[in-house]
């Protein structure tokens, strides 16, 4: 369980994450993981009572929600869910595609070819059931956790350890909040390890908890290398990365030049990715039998697989760059309602004591602020760069 949480979280929020989080600087980077680590670990918490709870085999969100807000709690789960999932499938092959294509050079005109190579080789991995992801997800996991540290190694021996604390920009947090939250993700995974486990609670929650625990050090590490590495301005700096949208191995490679640097960076980013794609992949699946079996009453495997697969390779056809994009949109708006207000609002529903129900209060503020920075934001109502925050107005203020 913990190499399938933890293949959940390495993902493509962990590769954008230094692109972006890095321009507030580490101190302002730790503070931010806490507090969102906290939040999600509060919000895992809730599912998987619900989920251990009800002991039901194709107990996903939907029914979960509606057990327990009505009607109105499933279709807000269900488009919440369907944000993440499609989302995150549409990062992840926009990020390995970008990868890919930026490290070994490949042509622009083959990219979306090997767009689709990649997703049929990702797809075909994830079809083979629960059981024999478990087998080969954990070797996955220890190839790039090895990719990774090797990585890091080489990275340190080349940070300026003065970059560390030059800078620290609390003001731009709130703008890189939702590939913080995408970065501590696996919730997409707890109906379908706890009905594996056999609804073992303390199992479950333990191995959450190690999981949270390893990925907030890997996180840290890893933006403390980049941001004691790349300079925060120029072709190569992380405020260009930042604008273009690259996943933090791309500025890593241009700087290090290095054919073993290279290698591990493409490594750990396939790897990151192919983990994390299993597990959502998975989760959509699971998400959509239970739309399409509890819902609608159709038990096809084959519609299962069309609804799961086909739709996120035709939007990332259609959006090849749109993985920075798609990450906040993911983290700021799906996860943030699915796995952060919906479940504060059943633990409030819930609580048997003020106390308990003070802290689903002010999670559920916690969240709620997180949803309202990136509505905002995408809306243009609030611009927040490195630096500079400021509010949009019809004088164009």
């Amino acid at each position: 369980m913990v190499f399938l949480v933890l293949g959940t979280m390495l993902g493509a929020g962990i590769l954008g994450l230094p692109t972006s989080a890095g321009l507030s600087g580490l101190a302002a980077c730790i503070t931010a993981q806490l507090l969102v680590a906290s939040a999600m670990l509060f919000s895992a918490v809730i599912i998987i009572n619900e989920n251990v709870s009800a002991r039901k085999n194709n107990f996903n969100y939907p029914s979960l929600y509606e057990s327990c807000l009505g009607s109105k709690g499933k279709w807000l789960a269900v488009t919440a869910n369907i944000i993440i999932l499609y989302g995150l499938l549409i990062a992840y092959i926009s990020g390995s595609t970008s990868v890919v294509s930026h490290l070994t050079g490949i042509p622009d005109n083959y990219q979306k070819p090997l767009m689709v190579a990649i997703y049929l080789v990702l797809s075909i991995m994830s079809m083979g059931g629960l059981e024999l992801i478990k087998r080969y997800n954990s070797v996955l996991v220890f190839f790039l956790l090895g990719s990774f540290i090797v990585m890091l190694c080489l990275l340190f021996s080349r940070v300026n350890l003065s970059n560390l604390m030059k800078y620290n920009d609390f003001g731009f947090l709130p703008s890189v909040f939702p590939i913080i939250v995408s970065a501590f993700c696996f919730h997409t995974i707890i109906p379908s390890i706890c009905s594996a486990s056999r609804w073992h609670k303390k199992n479950i929650i333990t191995a959450v908890i190690i999981s949270l625990v390893f990925v907030f050090f890997l996180n840290t590490f890893w933006i403390g290398a980049v941001i004691g590495i790349l300079p925060l301005e120029g072709d190569a700096g992380l405020d260009y990365a930042y604008r273009h949208g690259m996943p933090a191995t791309i500025p890593l490679d241009n700087m290090i030049d290095s054919d073993l640097f290279t290698a591990l960076s493409v490594s750990f980013a396939l790897l990151a990715i192919i983990t994390s794609f299993i597990g959502v992949s998975i989760s959509l699946k699971d998400f959509l039998r239970d739309i399409l079996e509890n819902t609608f009453g159709y038990t096809s495997r084959s519609l299962n697989l069309i609804f799961t697969f086909i739709p996120p390779i035709l939007i990332s056809l259609l959006y090849p760059d749109i993985f920075l994009d798609a990450m906040n949109i993911v983290g700021g708006v799906g996860i943030v309602i699915l796995f952060g207000i919906l479940p504060a609002v059943i633990h409030i529903k819930k609580s048997a004591t003020r106390l308990s129900a003070a802290l689903g209060i002010l999670m559920l503020l916690v969240f709620i602020s997180f949803l309202l920075f990136e509505v905002c934001q995408e809306t243009g109502l609030l611009k927040i760069d490195p630096e500079c925050e400021y509010y949009h107005t019809e004088y164009g203020g």
